[in-house]
């Protein structure tokens, strides 16, 4: 079993990453990108570990959790 921490699923590396998903495909198709399907999942997964080697780890910013209070 692969260690799950290291995938991230295609649309949550979107985000993070600030590429678009056509980038991301584009990536995959010329090798640089390596993807994963998991059984009974359906969704794309990419590693955490090429992503950061192409594009440095993301920088995540948190949500405030009194948005839109006053």
């Amino acid at each position: 079993m692969p260690d799950l921490n290291e995938y991230i699923w295609i649309e949550d590396a979107v985000r993070d990453y600030k590429r678009s998903r056509t980038w991301l495909d584009q990536q995959i198709k010329a090798g640089r990108l390596t993807y994963a399907q998991f059984e009974g999942d359906r969704r794309i997964y990419l590693k955490r570990s090429e992503l950061n080697a192409m594009l440095g780890k993301p920088i995540i910013e948190e949500r405030k959790s009194d948005e839109g209070a006053s």
